[in-house]
């Protein structure tokens, strides 16, 4: 059986203009967890933008879908091809 593949990204731009920051962890190109999260700015099949406060991160792929969504936490399902970071 494949084991799954875990990549945690932390990404703190705290300690360099005060803003809060937020942690990312993709399970394969499959699942991301997105903790941090100020607000949806874009959702769609096909790209979901989510607003940390200091910048826009914008997922692309295929079938995505917000499979749970707090006041501060995303997850994003479906097939991944690209993260950008946008400031």
């Amino acid at each position: 059986m494949k084991e799954r593949l875990k990549k945690i990204f932390t990404v703190e731009n705290g300690f360099i203009n005060k803003s809060p920051c937020f942690t990312m962890e993709l399970s394969d190109n499959r699942e991301v967890i997105f903790e941090g999260c100020k607000g949806v700015v874009e959702y769609t099949d096909t790209s979901v933008k989510l607003n940390t406060g200091s910048a826009i991160i914008a997922f692309s792929g295929r079938g995505l879908y917000i499979r749970k969504m707090t006041d501060s936490d995303v997850m994003i399902g479906g097939f991944i091809l690209s993260i950008e970071f946008i400031m």
